[in-house]
C-alpha cells in the first residue's frame, strides 16, 4: 500500500512540478513579450504539438525516425555485447583489439557522421550505421565491466567442481553482467534518439531531424518546439520500455532492494 500511495504522490508531483512549468513560461513570454518567431509560448507550443499528430505526413516522419532508432539500437547493442563478451573471454582480442575501439570512441560522433553519408548513401544505412556507432560504445563497455564483476569465490567453486569454461560464463559470468547490460542498454536507447537525429540533419529528406530543418528555413519556432517535444517523448518512452524489461529479466535486483529497505 505505502509503494503505491508513494508511486501516486510522484505522479501528482510530476503532474504538478509540468502545470508550474508551462504556466511560468506562459507568462515570462507574455509579461516579456516575446515573439513567436523567437521564443513560442507554451500555448502556441501544445496547439503545435496537438497539431502535429493530426498531419498524416507528419507521422510518417516519426514512424521513419523510430524504425531507424530501433534497427540502429539492436544492431548496435547486439555487435556490442558480443565484442565485450569475446574482449572479457578471449584474451588476444581483449590486448589487441580493446585499445582501439577505446580511441575511436573518443572521436565525436557527428565528426564521423558526413563519412557515413559518403560510405553509405543518404537513405536508411547510412542513417542506421550512425545510430550503430552511437550505440555500440556503451553497450560494450558495460558488458565488459558487468563480465569482470564475476564473483571470484563462486569461479573458484565451479572450478573446484570441475566445470569448463563456458558452464562458468554461463552460470557465474553472465547473470553477473546482466545489470551492467541493461544500465548501458538503457544509455544506449537514449544516445541512439541522438544519433538519429544527427543523422538526419547530416543528410536525409525525411525523419524528425529533417522536419526540424524545414521549419527552421521557415521560422515556424512553434512547430520546432513541437517536434523537439516528439522526440523527447519518444526518447522517454523507449528508456521507459528497457527500465521495463530490466525488471524482468535482472528481477533479482528489484528484490534485493526491497530486503535492504
Amino acid at each position: 500500500m505505502k509503494n503505491k500511495e508513494n508511486k501516486t504522490k510522484d505522479i501528482l508531483l510530476t503532474l504538478l512540478t509540468f502545470i508550474v512549468i508551462l504556466i511560468v513560461w506562459e507568462g515570462s513570454v507574455r509579461y516579456f513579450d516575446v515573439s513567436s518567431a523567437i521564443f513560442p509560448s507554451a500555448i502556441d507550443t501544445f496547439t503545435s504539438f496537438v497539431r502535429f499528430f493530426f498531419e498524416t505526413e507528419n507521422l510518417r516522419h516519426l514512424w521513419i525516425t523510430f524504425n531507424q532508432t530501433i534497427a540502429g539500437f539492436l544492431l548496435g547493442s547486439i555487435a556490442g555485447a558480443i565484442l565485450g563478451i569475446l574482449i572479457s573471454e578471449v584474451p588476444w582480442v581483449r590486448k589487441q583489439i580493446f585499445p582501439y575501439i577505446i580511441a575511436l570512441n573518443s572521436v565525436p560522433k557527428i565528426a564521423i557522421a558526413p563519412l557515413f553519408v559518403v560510405w553509405f548513401g543518404f537513405g536508411a544505412s547510412s542513417k542506421i550505421a550512425i545510430i550503430m556507432v552511437t550505440t555500440f560504445f556503451p553497450v560494450l563497455i558495460n558488458m565488459v565491466v558487468g563480465l569482470s564483476s564475476a564473483s571470484e569465490a563462486q569461479i573458484r567453486l565451479l572450478r573446484s567442481y570441475s566445470a569448463n569454461s563456458w558452464q562458468i560464463f554461463r552460470r557465474v559470468k553472465l547473470p553477473s553482467s546482466l545489470p551492467y547490460l541493461f544500465s548501458g542498454l538503457e544509455i544506449a536507447i537514449m544516445l541512439s534518439v541522438i544519433g538519429a537525429i544527427i543523422s538526419e540533419f547530416v543528410g536525409s529528406s525525411q525523419g524528425l531531424g529533417y522536419l526540424m530543418l524545414f521549419y527552421k528555413a521557415q521560422f515556424r519556432i512553434p512547430e520546432m518546439f513541437a517536434v523537439l517535444a516528439v522526440i523527447s517523448i519518444m526518447g522517454y518512452l523507449l528508456m521507459l520500455s528497457i527500465q521495463i524489461c530490466t525488471k524482468k529479466v535482472v528481477f533479482w535486483q528489484g528484490s534485493s532492494k526491497k530486503n535492504e529497505s
